[in-house]
């Protein structure tokens, strides 16, 4: 039994994962987020609440959006900042802004067109 243990463990599934083969194109290009340090200026904060703050900080980073970024008459939580009376938190343009990026080919050239019918299609009344 010398020189036999330990025995090598075939490696589980998921870390075989992807399994590639000439009729497969998988690329997990996902990003997995374990933790975010969120760094703010309290004198900008004025009457901002920790939910808004939290949630536009969500925002940005799961969007990659930057922070500087113009939303126009969006109602967003984007305008925490450039808003006299910005929403209490994410609002429905901001989720079906998530979905839409999540549930489109992000490598297709007609991305943006599917995400706007995707978010109209939210949206609707």
């Amino acid at each position: 039994m010398v020189g036999r243990w330990p025995v090598p463990l075939p490696a589980p599934a998921w870390a075989r994962w992807p399994a590639t083969t000439p009729s497969t194109r998988i690329s997990p290009s996902a990003k997995s987020i374990a933790s975010a340090l969120v760094v703010t200026d309290v004198s900008k904060l004025n009457q901002v609440s920790l939910e808004q703050l939290a949630d536009y900080a969500g925002l940005v980073g799961l969007m990659n959006i930057r922070a500087d970024a113009d939303a126009g008459d969006a109602p967003t939580i984007l305008r925490l900042f450039h808003d006299p009376k910005p929403p209490d938190g994410l609002t429905s343009w901001d989720k079906a802004l998530l979905y839409s990026v999540h549930n489109t080919n992000q490598s297709g050239i007609l991305q943006l067109k599917d995400m706007e019918t995707l978010m109209v299609g939210r949206n609707a009344p």
